[in-house]
């Protein structure tokens, strides 16, 4: 570093040469045990350098250490210039519209670039989902804001590989390479499909589908399925059961005054998140002015983001949850009264039935896509009651398909029957969390070739013969649909940096049409616009400048709505296990993301770890004893699975019930060399939670057995 600075005793003058020289100085160590007591240069010093770049890799990338090669635009379209050109200054920030799907819900984005590197991620300003409080626009959410790190990660896939039969170890193939294999291998299947099949992750791209078609076209006979470790499947079968159709309900919190939620977490890991927090904040801001605001009751079996926000909030089971929605039910002249409730809990619900009552037309119930169909059934009978359907809340239609725990079902018992000789797996990390109870990684094993499309080495990539790398959306073109229904382009800020492919252009490449992905997006689109020269169309011009189609889909019309029964599982006592997606890896795909880790949990502050959320009252039950990071380990053992995982306590878990966050215990995320499985940032973190999530019970199940082990762990937390 070649820095110097002086001592301070004396006149004599001292030379540092490092940061850590300079830190090991009498001096600077009585600073900083006055500032930071209990800090201990050590730990600090003994860092590995390997860990510590590891972490950094990407934010060093990002900060433009590394890959210094980056361009915006593709080589064939760069032109030497000897002057400035018009309306371009160097050095100026630039700003392009996009968007990046996640789940099959798209969030629209404004990209930062610089100098033609992307540096920062916003929410589109010009669309309503990215609102903010006080009238200003641009929100994005934690993990948009992190995927950029993605774009610069040294551990991303860099390329395609391929295991011989019967070996081991992969080898790199080039695209050339990879193309002509498709070419030879997909050719006896043209005209027919029979044993191929294609696993996808949930999208709704209009490009994508687009390919498909062309892909259905080729294949007439081959298998396409949907998987998505979380989804809103429940929420598409009450529906389909209670208007006759599949929906999607849009919620305005600015015109409900009373808002119900039942395990919904709309402020949370809702895709519609940012829009509700606004709303809500504007119906709470309108104190000041009417002296009135709106009112928040949650009822949740875990402790949530929007929980944190409620005016009245009760943690009970999912099992007792059923039995108030019943219960809330029940006075609206929607069934009978649950006798099984405590009286406080009755009253909990009276209180919150005179407040709906008292609003006809501006109240909403919402219900988490983890409650049982029916259950969300019920609560739709409630809303009708209520006149909430068409003032606020609007029904849009959404695709009508099978439920993704049917979808995955099904692949796995075609593989085990022999239905599959060639089985495409489009991004998700199905090896890793599909339900435990289906075995798929065992079934996946039969399948005579097996294709993986991946922005990360994952379980799933290791278990293919082929690995091909994916295009992050920042380096791709394609287009999404967002919550509402709107939908938009996907353009690229920058080139692959990798040569990656988008899950569009390797379906046209097994289509026998291997197309860009810019012409694959023109020609769904100037078949939409209806416009022969589309690249240069106005109104083209307008929705990528925008990055959005202006408008959203019309409101269903309800012609009634059917209120399902419920049953009960009257076995079903004992510990309740409750599944959630983590605020901060999702579902685990965001493992290898150092930024992401690092952040504390918005509940638990913890960081780097998963734990088993208790309630102090279980606590004391089991022995669990509250230390500074050194956590109890408990035992937790249902349908003859056993999981170890640390307890922590959280005031405001209901008794009675564990949350359990997903996506951690990731064994390979992310690609170091082609031999190495291992050194990922986000390999071997926490503990697998997915491992006792089965397809029969995918977000709650009751009867669990919970044991001390009578070990610990040490647990990072920011508290």
């Amino acid at each position: 570093m070649n820095e110097k600075t002086t001592s301070t005793s004396g006149n004599s003058r001292k030379y540092w040469q490092s940061l850590t020289q300079m830190a090991e100085t009498p001096e600077m160590a009585g600073a900083i045990s006055g500032e930071f007591s209990g800090y201990d240069p050590e730990k600090l010093v003994n860092t590995s350098r390997r860990k510590f770049l590891k972490l950094a890799g990407a934010s060093m990338a990002l900060a433009g250490v590394t890959l210094t090669g980056c361009r915006r635009w593709p080589k064939e379209n760069v032109v030497e210039q000897n002057s400035r050109p018009i309306g371009r200054i160097p050095g100026v920030p630039e700003q392009y519209a996009t968007v990046w799907e996640l789940g099959g819900v798209a969030q629209p984005l404004l990209i930062t670039t610089y100098d033609g590197r992307p540096i920062k991620v916003d929410g589109n300003p010009m669309h309503p989902a990215c609102a903010t409080f006080g009238g200003k626009l641009g929100s994005s959410t934690m993990m948009a804001q992190a995927s950029i790190l993605e774009m610069y990660d040294p551990e991303r896939s860099r390329g395609i590989t391929m295991r011989a039969k019967g070996k081991q170890s992969r080898q790199p193939v080039t695209l050339e390479a990879f193309k002509a294999f498709t070419a030879e291998h997909f050719a006896p299947y043209q005209g027919n499909g029979d044993k191929l099949a294609v696993l996808i992750e949930e999208t709704r791209s209009p490009t994508v589908d687009n390919a498909f078609a062309a892909f259905k076209k080729a294949y007439p006979a081959a298998k396409v399925y949907e998987y998505e470790a979380l989804s809103r499947d429940n929420e598409l079968v009450a529906s389909k059961a209670v208007f006759g159709q599949p929906a999607r309900q849009i919620l305005d919190l600015k015109a409900a005054k009373i808002i119900v939620s039942f395990d919904a977490d709309l402020f949370g890991n809702h895709p519609y998140a940012l829009k509700h927090i606004n709303d809500w904040a504007q119906g709470r801001k309108t104190a000041d002015t009417t002296k009135t605001m709106n009112r928040l009751y949650v009822v949740e079996s875990r402790y949530s983001v929007t929980g944190s926000n409620a005016d009245e909030r009760l943690p009970v089971s999912v099992r007792v949850m059923e039995q108030l929605i019943l219960q809330l039910a029940y006075k609206a002249g929607l069934g009978d009264g649950q006798a099984s409730l405590s009286p406080e809990q009755i009253s909990y619900i009276d209180a919150i039935w005179a407040d709906l009552a008292k609003n006809n037309g501006s109240a909403i119930l919402a219900g988490g896509y983890t409650l049982r169909p029916e259950v969300l059934g019920v609560l739709a009978a409630i809303n009708d009651k209520l006149g909430s359907f068409g003032k606020t809340i609007k029904l849009i239609s959404e695709p009508d398909r099978p439920t993704h725990v049917e979808a995955i079902k099904a692949l796995v018992e075609s593989i085990n029957t022999g239905g599959v000789e060639t089985l495409v797996i489009l991004g998700g990390n199905p090896v890793y969390d599909a339900p435990a109870d289906l075995g798929f990684a065992n079934a996946l094993g039969k399948v005579a070739t097996k294709i993986n499309l991946s922005l990360y080495d994952s379980e799933t990539s290791f278990a293919c013969d082929w690995h091909v790398n994916r295009a992050h959306y920042l380096e791709s073109w394609g287009d999404a649909t967002m919550y509402d229904g709107s939908v938009g382009i996907q353009q690229p800020t920058i080139e692959p940096l990798f040569g990656g492919q988008s899950v569009a252009e390797l379906v046209s490449l097994m289509a026998g049409e291997p197309l860009s992905g810019q012409d694959l997006l023109y020609r769904t689109w100037g078949s939409r616009l209806k416009e022969q020269f589309v690249a240069t169309s106005t109104s083209f011009q307008k929705i990528l400048h925008d990055g959005f189609v202006e408008g959203t889909p019309a409101a269903i019309t309800l012609k009634g709505v059917n209120k399902p029964s419920v049953s009960f599982d009257a076995a079903a006592e004992g510990v309740e296990l409750r599944f959630a997606p983590d605020y901060k890896v999702y579902d685990g795909r965001f493992a290898n993301n150092g930024w992401l880790q690092e952040c504390p949990d918005p509940i638990t502050k913890i960081t780097w770890d998963n734990v088993a959320q208790i309630s102090y009252a279980d606590a004391l039950k089991w022995g669990v004893q509250q230390r500074d990071h050194a956590e109890d380990i408990l035992s937790i053992e249902i349908g003859g699975k056993t999981l170890e995982i640390p307890a922590y306590v959280v005031p405001g878990q209901p008794v009675g019930v564990i949350n359990l966050p997903l996506g951690y215990a990731r064994k390979i995320a992310g690609a170091m060399l082609l031999t190495e499985r291992n050194g990922a940032i986000g390999a071997d973190v926490g503990y697998d939670t997915f491992s006792l999530r089965t397809s029969r019970a995918m977000w709650s199940v009751a009867g669990a057995k919970v044991t001390n082990t009578g070990k610990t762990a040490d647990v990072a937390s920011t508290h």
